[in-house]
């Protein structure tokens, strides 16, 4: 894990295994990226460990800010 630079998270329902992980890349100072589903109310634990959270409403919206994050420069 010491090698990523990125972490994004589909954080739409809670999981506990998930949560590890994030906090896992938080510990690391790796940036977290959450994404959940429109209608859904993530954790609030997730604002923060995270450097953003958007919320997205279908698929082809999801692939959209996916490929935007992955492009992004940091």
């Amino acid at each position: 894990m010491k090698s990523i630079d990125l972490m994004v998270a589909e954080v739409s329902f809670s999981s506990t295994g998930l949560g590890i992980e994030i906090g896992w890349a938080n510990a690391l100072d790796i940036p977290v990226v959450c994404i959940h589903k429109s209608g859904t109310v993530p954790s609030t634990a997730i604002s923060g460990v995270s450097r953003e959270v958007i919320e997205c409403e279908g698929r082809e919206e999801l692939k959209r800010v996916v490929r935007e994050i992955v492009n992004k420069p940091t």
